[in-house]
């Protein structure tokens, strides 16, 4: 096998949701692909870093190549994987560790012929060019003319002898050196072998790099992962010792939880040095019940530090300092936001809980539960002319309720209909001034306060919104970010399993005739081509292609769609296509059989 033909795939794109044979996998992701497995052309069988066998699309994937040793590497981590439940192996992943076994008994056999050949090229021993040259029969023949002129060529000769003899014993002694230097290399690689590298060394690599540079923690790991690549290319005899090392930087986060004894972090100290100061400055000021103003500067520095250590800190430290003590941190600063006065400082602490809410999804738990939605929303009410102020406030709103957990009780009695009825109102008129940064976190607050509710017919936002004449905005927008499949709910990178915030609003309006009525019928045939679109590109058992389903069967359902009958043949097709899938998802069929029953004059030959 050269080397060319070893490559892993590596992911292009995300895929969330699929067939219970398809690996699901995020962007960046590698596996390794399983030759002769997958008798469809646009499938490969591939194993992924769990060491989970199945299917992958290959327009989704791309080649990456990757060196043998590492590739062997990967083999022996996935076979590790794939014994582990040995007992219950189908028939699909015998085949694959069959492969792979093979697989790596060939890289080995190959890499071994390379390494052997290397050495017979360094053990031979070249050609003396100095070695003495015997005269020619016509030399030898030849009468000696003068006897000084003989004594002379006599003593030359002996000369040249004695010298390739002393160059002959210097090469001798050279080679016999470079047999040992190889035999003490081979013995210096054995006991490399042997040697474990300990768990706290990359990590106090990396924090060593952090503290020294003042880089961020993700800027050191790529630092210090450089550096182990230069070593594997400057000494790869050691190549088992960088590779290890490199296998602990990738799986820091297991490694530093080991390592956290040995390890002591800089950024931890800092943060609790920080915390202490406010805790005192927030109670020096809840005890005079006035703020000493001149406090502003310090109070001001300690947010503004504390939030880049957030940021660039290791993200397993600024966790553990978090969620220390039930979260004491984050109710601090709760109840220093709610007695703070001060614009400034209170805008600042905006940016810090935003900060931490993307660390752990404990803190927007935490916040939810808390009065800072009530706080938050008293703020864009009473304040909506301090547009710098709204928009932190509103986008903070926006992220507590985008997870779709349900608010306590209270929270209604500030975000009620009376509340609801402002921000729709607020969403027309900014889109009209042009402030689309506001506008869209108010339709943020909108879509994400809707995911908590189960049931269409007990939600007070689309209760609120029918009692509005209009919404044009509303509805262009949300067109807009369907045909984009962009969910501005979608901010925290910990977030990702939440149900997409526009389908659902989306789904949820199209449950009742006078919400559809909102939209303009070109609105209602753009949409109509963007899910015939999706029904025919989505991978069967997508949850998306069932949103779109639901939403379709909504449209058909509670629209005047006869006077149109827009996509109808687009749906026929899409319908049918799902029912004679190789791979069908069962509620996909059961939903399209079902409007197929419903509807019968419009799908009667699907």
């Amino acid at each position: 096998m050269s080397e060319t033909d070893i490559f892993v795939y590596s992911a292009l794109y995300d895929l969330s949701s699929g067939h219970k044979q398809v690996l699901l996998f995020n962007k960046g992701d590698r596996f390794i692909p399983i030759p002769n497995c997958s008798s469809n052309p646009n499938w490969a069988v591939c194993v992924d870093k769990k060491g989970i066998v199945g299917y992958v699309p290959y327009t989704y994937v791309e080649k990456k190549q990757v060196s043998i040793q590492e590739f062997i590497w990967l083999i022996d981590d996935a076979l590790e994987k794939l014994h582990v439940d040995s007992p219950s192996i189908s028939k699909l992943t015998r085949e694959v560790i069959k492969n792979l076994t093979s697989l790596r008994t060939n890289l080995l056999s190959s890499n071994n012929c390379k390494i052997k050949e290397t050495k017979e090229e360094n053990n031979e021993i070249p050609v003396n060019n100095n070695s003495p040259v015997v005269d020619s029969p016509q030399e030898a023949l030849n009468p000696v003319l003068n006897s000084n002129e003989s004594h002379g060529s006599s003593n030359n000769l002996v000369g040249k002898i004695v010298e390739n003899a002393e160059e002959s014993k210097t090469q001798e002694s050279a080679e016999n050196s470079a047999l040992k230097t190889t035999a003490q290399t081979e013995t210096q690689t054995e006991s490399i072998n042997d040697f474990n590298v300990p768990n706290w060394l990359v990590p106090a690599l990396v924090e060593n790099v952090r503290h020294k540079t003042k880089i961020s923690h993700e800027n050191s790991k790529a630092a210090v992962g450089i550096i182990l690549d230069t070593f594997l290319d400057a000494i790869p005899h050691l190549d088992i010792l960088w590779l290890r090392m490199k296998k602990n930087l990738t799986e820091s986060e297991a490694i530093e939880e080991v390592a956290k004894e040995v390890v002591h972090s800089e950024d931890q100290r800092k943060l609790l040095d920080i915390f202490k100061q406010l805790w005192y400055c927030k109670n020096d000021e809840q005890q005079r019940s006035w703020p000493v103003h001149e406090d502003e500067d310090l109070i001001s520095g300690l947010l503004v530090e504390m939030n880049n250590i957030f940021i660039d800190a290791n993200p397993r430290v600024t966790r553990e300092v978090i969620c220390h003590d039930e979260y004491e941190m984050v109710n601090l600063l709760v109840t220093y936001y709610q007695m703070e006065p001060r614009k400034t400082l209170r805008i600042k602490m905006l940016h810090v809980l935003l900060t931490i809410c993307e660390l752990d999804m404990g803190v927007v738990t935490q916040l939810l539960n808390s009065v800072l939605p009530m706080e938050l929303a008293r703020d864009i009410q009473d304040n909506f002319e301090d547009s710098d102020k709204v928009f932190h406030s509103t986008f903070l709103l926006s992220v507590i309720f985008s997870t779709g957990e349900k608010p306590p009780t209270g929270t209604y009695d500030f975000i009620n209909k009376k509340c609801l009825h402002f921000l729709f109102e607020k969403l027309e008129d900014v889109a009209k001034d042009g402030d689309e940064d506001v506008g869209q976190n108010l339709l943020s607050i909108i879509l994400a306060f809707n995911l908590h509710f189960e049931s269409p017919q007990e939600n007070i936002v689309l209760e609120t919104l029918k009692e509005k004449q209009s919404a044009q905005y509303l509805t262009e927008r949300l067109i807009f970010l369907l045909n984009r499949e962009e969910d501005p709910c979608k901010v925290l990178s910990h977030n990702k399993g939440t149900t997409n915030s526009v389908m659902k609003f989306m789904v949820d309006m199209f449950t009742f005739p006078e919400l559809i009525d909102l939209f303009y019928l070109n609105d209602i045939k753009v949409l109509l081509d963007i899910i015939v679109r999706q029904l025919t590109d989505l991978l069967p058992g997508e949850k998306k292609r069932l949103d779109y389903l639901c939403l379709v069967r909504n449209l058909l359902r509670n629209s005047n769609y006869e006077e149109h009958l827009h996509q109808l043949e687009g749906l026929q097709k899409c319908f049918k296509f799902i029912l004679s899938q190789e791979f069908p998802d069962e509620d996909e069929v059961t939903l399209v059989l079902e409007m197929a029953y419903e509807f019968r004059s419009w799908f009667k030959n699907i």
